[in-house]
């Protein structure tokens, strides 16, 4: 009987040894997920792994994506998540599990902010009556330079709000205002960068004297021009002469 017991041991090793490891693939890849932008730019991120039945997180390796298609072999099963920095200098992280052999793909959303969690209090929310918000914009870089800033006036009018830019008026819709919102929090957010050309912004209240300046050298929000792109009032919603 002992002889038996050892046996069965001695199987039950040898049958352990032999069991592989599972592991899959995974892909990373680097997206806009609001603005249109093709510059994507060379970015670090930090791979972490779960471990089963604990709460401790091993940290596998950091990674810098170099292209679209980054992909990290012979991953063990299990839950992961990706820690990355966004366009606005701020850290995100997505969840995921890898349990199959076949490639997983991941998007890092670089222009991800999260607006809910925002403590700022806007000059677009603070607008009354009477007052007007003026953004200015001034681009400056080595090969094309604004002479004079670009001017985007909004004015509140019986608690609507009217813009006004390339002598063109729009009353906002309820959706538009909200864009509007979305780009403040955005232009207060971290915009340092590496880029030689640098936007300047100025947000002021005409009659509060409240200002906000914002100088980004990031090269990648561009939020003016996407101001503008979101709204649609160049061509749509026109209903001042």
């Amino acid at each position: 009987m002992r002889f038996l017991i050892i046996i069965l041991i001695l199987m039950f090793g040898s049958c352990s040894k032999n069991e592989t490891t599972k592991t899959g693939r995974l892909k990373i890849i680097p997206v806009y997920c609001k603005y249109d932008n093709r510059h994507i730019p060379k970015n670090k991120f930090k791979l972490f792994k779960k471990e089963e039945n604990s709460s401790k997180i091993k940290t596998i390796e950091e990674y810098e994506i170099l292209s679209n298609n980054f992909i990290i072999l012979n991953l063990e099963y299990g839950k992961y998540y990706i820690e990355y920095v966004t366009i606005y200098n701020q850290k995100n992280t997505v969840q995921l599990t890898i349990n199959e052999p076949e490639l997983k793909k991941v998007e890092l959303c670089l222009d991800y902010l999260d607006y809910e969690s925002n403590k700022n209090v806007l000059l677009i929310d603070e607008l009354k009556n009477g007052e007007n918000l003026l953004l200015e914009f001034f681009h400056e870089g080595c090969f094309s330079t604004f002479d004079k800033p670009v001017k985007f006036n909004l004015s509140k009018v019986n608690n609507k709000i009217v813009a006004e830019y390339n002598g063109k008026r729009y009353t906002l819709t309820k959706a538009q205002i909200e864009l509007f919102r979305e780009f403040e929090i955005e232009l207060r957010s971290n915009h340092t960068g590496w880029c030689s050309s640098q936007d300047t912004y100025h947000l002021f209240n005409n009659k509060s004297y409240q200002i906000y300046e914002v100088k980004d050298s990031s090269g990648l929000w561009r939020g003016f021009d996407n101001l503008l792109k979101l709204l649609k009032i160049t061509t749509t919603n026109s209903s001042l002469g």
